[in-house]
């Protein structure tokens, strides 16, 4: 997500369909402007490119690469600046995709190879520009009453079906397809899936309801096989916000019924929130349903711009911290016209953080997906976690887990290794339905310690909650938390076999006071350990003493497969309302109340309406009181006949008449007349006469 993210505010709105329906407005927010940089146009064919503002990491004429351009008939200006598919500066640090494009062709004039043949990859983004050179042969145009389109794409912004940018920065999603498919010709570079077709969900450039998103989620999704979304609540520390019930329904309708019941295949950006933020915090790349993906730079490095997180599967090349080796791909310039917006199709070697990531991540597991089109999106999951390499292996960050596997909170489990990937897709067997299985709510309701020690708190779980046998994929878990300052807390989660997740660290910049209601963090950590056993929550404060929390209950739900022979059918198991109570639970589930909330420092709802109305009435009393004894002294100070009655502006508060510079004052009781009898600059006193 390295430009895009995106904010809600919740406003009611009646519609059709439901006019009970609460939609969120959904604003998109570009918090830094993709750079351009001042570069020299170059004639290219017809065909307006422009010269690369970096210097290029592989030699053009290297061997090696020059073999491959030749083997694949691949003439691109620019593929030798792609470093992610082949770098030969920096032996190994790529993607290792060649093997995946050369099998089974033994010349140029055959035309096997796997080049993501049969998979469509639609892009949530702000358009694309498909009149692209690179990006034209892979985006089927349809023409209707001259309105071209593909049937996967669609324009919501604008209601159109035409998903084209419109904006001078819809550049992003044009960047994104470029990664993914871009022809191999004599324009920039070539897509790691080159054969494969793209589609464009138009939906950044505006605000768009809760509607128009699930829309996106579930458009075209027998057409449209993979969803890549570089695009999730704001990286800014400090908001914690997922998909409403609405969308979580969308993902569950995609991930039982998309793709003619195989599911689509979600793949989301973990997030650019750096060391202050979480992508556990992101209700998207924390979404069971979604693959969420990480980035590495070329020298296999963590980018500073990365956030850790427990739910991230694996990671894959993008740019570096400093920002002077990114992504080479496609690109477009846009000159808005009431009429018909103006585009100039280019290259850009500007294109990088983890919103670079998914749409690579994308691409490769298109290569998969041609290979073996019957997999579904948890096949897709499993394969995907065996099918990686194992970078900074001296960093102390990576656990040995039950399974047997690596994992740390900065890679996943590892960077996607294109030819692993599509040699295991081809293998692998095909797993059954998801099933899901929930513990009790466990009541806690304690103060968590100011001392560096945890509150910790444990289930055990038998087979009366998780029937034998059980193959574990994911563990979620839903918390409830009060706390005076919610960025002060760390969650970490053990299992049985003694792996630990991190679920959430510090977040310095989270200074909400609304603490955490039913959030449900999840985590792949545990995937192929022994689900059986007692799991340990164990929750620390980093704040000060002044700031205090409690936990007041968590809950485990454990997703996978059985083993099993199915009697029933797919649906019996795959139950989409069970998937969806697990993140918006039924209100027949109890769990804490406001009764229940006596933290110091913490103030109930009902108790801050008690303070105001108090307040209130204290101040109406202060007023009237002040009245009375105004009034009283005005009455005490006629009848002594000496009066200091204050200013000039408090006098003509009263009813007051002029005459012949005397003043003549009327109360219930009686009137009289006074004459000033001395002054200073702020009182006149006057003497009745």
């Amino acid at each position: 997500m390295e430009d895009i993210a995106i904010y809600r505010t919740k406003i009611p709105l009646n519609f059709i369909l439901n006019p009970f329906l609460r939609l969120n407005l959904v604003h998109v927010h570009y918090p830094e402007k993709l750079e351009r940089d001042n570069r020299n146009a170059l004639k290219l064919s017809k065909y307006r490119v422009k010269d690369l503002s970096s210097p290029p990491i592989n030699d053009a004429n290297d061997p090696f690469i020059v073999s491959i351009k030749s083997r694949l008939n691949i003439s691109d200006p620019y593929f030798h600046h792609q470093w992610h598919l082949i770098n030969r500066n920096n032996i190994g640090h790529d993607i290792n995709v060649t093997g995946v494009w050369l099998e089974g062709k033994t010349n140029r004039y055959i035309s096997q190879g796997n080049f993501g043949q049969g998979v469509v990859v639609a892009l949530l983004d702000d358009g694309i520009y498909f009149d692209h050179p690179d990006i034209r042969p892979n985006f089927v145009i349809h023409d209707l009453h001259n309105e071209k389109f593909s049937e996967g794409s669609n324009d919501l912004n604008d209601h159109k079906r035409d998903p084209s940018p419109k904006l001078p920065d819809d550049t992003h999603g044009t960047r994104c397809a470029g990664q993914i498919a871009a022809a191999p010709n004599d324009v920039c570079g070539v897509g790691v899936a080159y054969k494969s077709k793209v589609a464009g969900i138009r939906m950044l450039s505006k605000e768009i309801t809760s509607i128009d998103e699930a829309t996106a989620l579930n458009f075209a999704m027998d057409k449209n096989h993979i969803y890549s979304s570089s695009w999730g609540p704001k990286d800014d520390g400090e908001t914690v916000e997922g998909p409403d019930r609405l969308n979580m329904k969308a993902l569950i309708n995609g991930i039982t019924k998309g793709r003619n019941g195989k599911g689509s295949i979600y793949v989301v950006a973990s997030g650019n929130g750096k060391e202050y933020d979480n992508c556990n915090y992101d209700g998207y790349a924390n979404s069971v349903f979604n693959i969420a993906i990480g980035a590495i730079d070329r020298y296999d490095n963590s980018p500073v711009y990365m956030e850790n997180c427990a739910s991230q599967l694996f990671v894959t090349y993008s740019s570096d911290s400093h920002g002077l080796t990114k992504i080479t791909t496609t690109d477009v310039e846009i000159s808005p016209n009431p009429i018909n917006s103006n585009y100039k199709p280019g290259c850009t070697d500007r294109h990088g953080g983890t919103s670079a990531a998914a749409p690579l991540g994308a691409g490769i597991l298109a290569l998969a997906l041609s290979a073996r089109p019957e997999l579904t999106w948890r096949d897709m999951q499993n394969i995907a976690i065996n099918s990686v390499v194992h970078v900074q292996q001296t960093d102390k960050g990576w656990q040995l887990t039950g399974s047997g596997r690596k994992y740390h909170h900065k890679f996943g489990f590892g960077k996607i290794d294109a030819w692993r990937l599509v040699q295991n897709a081809k293998k692998f067997p095909l797993l059954g339905p998801l099933i899901v299985h929930k513990t009790r709510i466990k009541k806690v309701n304690q103060l968590i310690p100011q001392n560096g020690l945890p509150l910790s708190s444990s289930i055990t779980v038998t087979s009366n909650i998780v029937p034998k046998p059980f193959n574990l994929e994911q563990v979620t878990v839903k918390v409830n938390l009060v706390h005076n300052r919610r960025g002060d807390i760390e969650f970490f989660l053990e299992t049985p076999f003694g792996t630990v997740a991190q679920l959430s660290t510090k977040r310095e910049n989270d200074f909400s006071t609304e603490g955490l209601k039913n959030w449900t963090f999840s985590t792949v950590i545990a995937w192929g350990e022994e689900v059986h056993g007692s799991w340990s929550l164990k929750v620390f404060d980093k704040g000060n003493m002044e700031r205090m929390g409690k936990l007041m209950d968590w809950q485990l739900a454990f997703w996978g497969e059985t083993t099993v022979e199915f009697k029933n059918s797919l649906h019996d198991y795959q139950d989409a309302e069970k998937f969806l109570d697990v993140y918006f639970p039924s209100k027949t589930e109890l769990y804490f109340s406001e009764n229940e909330v006596d933290l110091p420092g913490h103030i109930s709802i009902f108790f801050k309406v008690i303070g105001a109305l108090g307040l209130i009435f204290i101040c109406a009393l202060f007023i009237i009181v002040s009245y009375k004894f105004a009034r009283k002294r005005l009455s005490v100070g006629l009848m002594n006949r000496f009066i200091p009655l204050g200013t000039m502006e408090e006098l003509t508060s009263l009813h007051e008449i002029r005459s012949n510079g005397n003043v003549f004052i009327s109360n219930e009781h009686q009137s009289v007349s006074l004459l000033p009898i001395s002054t200073n600059a702020n009182n006149i006193i006057f003497q009745a006469d």
